[in-house]
């Protein structure tokens, strides 16, 4: 009897507890609304335990295995450990910095493209968590200039060089209690349609003096306890999505490696996107003219030193 519940006691202790079911990773699919939904409950100091407790499985980053995480494709709500949750997004992508000791330094994502309706839409569910006086109105004024010039709609003398950030703090922010500073604030991704990004970040790393603040880790990052098991090998497709994927994933046939037959005829196989002109026809030949042209001045111009220096010799020469 003694035996059996010595056994008994083992295997509960090696058993993990039952938490949040593990999330897919879904590298493969790219419509936000698909992704997994996943409650993130964070602790005051918060730990890479939570993170897997709330089932989501994070990934070394590849050449950055000592110091940086990254997981993908969420519908994600982050619970703070003070009781504030912060708005659902569709993330796109989240780097995690754990400290040498498991807990979190800083954790940073950002969705995927948005309209400047969908931004709107996004970016008021967190206007009323600001603490830096951000209002509709502000807002409103930075979504025009985005739609008046969306490539440089974050000039500073616009006004908007911190992209209609919006900042709130944990009442222990800076201090041992382990609070933490939130700011969501937009990006541009030069595309006229899908103009902004949505980011935000979370940090912990003020509650820290210096010499406790190591996030280079002695080796890879170690799974938390309770889950030695977990692979934590980064993916063939890991960080920000790629338009080809994601194109090519709603069967538009862009041309890659093979001809491509467009609007405006076929496209040479073999001839990277980079190289292509937007009408479909390739640059090399522009390419060509352009190298042959700099070769030309290049001569003409090692032509015209060798003359100016030979000028004086010869003039040395006949006197």
């Amino acid at each position: 009897m003694k035996q059996a519940l010595f056994l008994f006691v083992i295997l509960l202790a090696s058993t993990r507890l039952p938490g949040a079911a593990e999330v897919p990773r879904l590298h493969d699919e790219y419509e936000p609304a698909k992704w997994p939904q996943v409650e993130l409950k964070l602790s005051q100091a918060a730990t890479l335990k939570d993170i897997f407790d709330s089932g989501i499985r994070p990934y070394r980053h590849p050449g950055l295995e000592n110091s940086l995480l990254e997981v993908k494709h969420l519908n994600l709500r982050i619970h703070m450990g003070s009781g504030k949750t912060f708005p659902r997004l569709h993330v796109e992508l989240v780097n995690i910095t754990p400290f040498h000791d498991g807990e979190i330094a800083t954790m940073e994502g950002f969705t995927s493209r948005l309209t400047l309706a969908q931004g709107r839409s996004e970016m008021l569910k967190w206007l009323p968590y600001g603490t830096n006086g951000r209002t509709e109105k502000d807002l409103d004024d930075f979504l025009n200039a985005v739609k008046s010039d969306f490539l440089d709609f974050d000039d500073r003398s616009r006004g908007f060089s911190h992209g209609c950030s919006v900042n709130w703090k944990d009442p222990g922010w800076k201090t041992e209690k382990g609070g933490a500073q939130v700011t969501a604030w937009f990006r541009k991704t030069a595309s006229q349609s899908f103009p902004l990004k949505l980011y935000f970040k979370i940090s912990w790393e003020s509650n820290r003096p210096i010499k406790d603040s190591n996030t280079i880790h002695d080796g890879p990052i170690s799974p938390p306890p309770g889950y030695a098991d977990v692979d934590m090998t980064a993916p063939k497709k890991f960080g920000p999505d790629s338009m080809v994927e994601i194109l090519e994933s709603k069967g538009v046939d862009i041309g890659r490696g093979r001809g491509h037959v467009g609007a405006t005829g076929p496209i040479p196989s073999g001839i990277p996107t980079a190289f292509r002109l937007a009408s479909g026809k390739a640059r090399w030949p522009i390419l060509l003219i352009l190298l042959l042209i700099l070769l030309l001045l290049i001569m003409a111009g090692w032509l015209l030193l060798r003359r100016r220096r030979a000028s004086p010799s010869a003039l040395h020469s006949d006197s």
